[in-house]
């Protein structure tokens, strides 16, 4: 939103899929209705609600995209793969990274070996993130 209110000409692209056994709002839509509630006019917001992963969400993004440059918002952990598959579907993309965390510069290293629930969040979103970076190069896509 912070960008659409920069760039008042630019189209704001929002994607996600719904739950198909439930009767729920796409992410899509509840991504566009928090920007329209936020102050961005819904003619401006484009929703991608097909899609079923990152690749698929790339794929029509560039389609929509005519060769502008697209300023990519994502969660900070998926940029890498995100930007991966943007610049090989062919768009110029700037990467705009979101829900990033920082930890206290101060931190021995044997706090690194203690188990708790903020580490195994991280180390999971690590994990699926190399799963789905090793899954898209072997398939040529990223």
């Amino acid at each position: 939103v912070r960008i659409a209110r920069q760039l008042p000409e630019a189209r704001l692209v929002v994607s996600g899929p719904g739950n198909d056994r439930e009767a729920t709002l796409s992410h899509a839509r509840v991504l566009a209705d928090t920007a329209v509630s936020l102050g961005i006019a819904r003619e401006r917001i484009v929703e991608i609600d097909h899609a079923q992963d990152t690749e698929q969400e790339a794929v029509a993004m560039q389609a929509i995209s005519a060769r502008s440059t697209v300023a990519v918002v994502t969660s900070a952990w998926h940029m890498p793969r995100a930007m991966a598959l943007c610049q090989r579907a062919g768009m110029d993309v700037v990467a705009c990274p979101a829900d990033y965390t920082a930890r206290d510069a101060k931190l021995s290293p044997n706090e690194f070996l203690y188990w708790n629930l903020g580490g195994l969040e991280r180390s999971t979103k690590a994990v699926y993130e190399m799963i789905g970076a090793a899954w898209s190069r072997l398939r040529g896509k990223a």
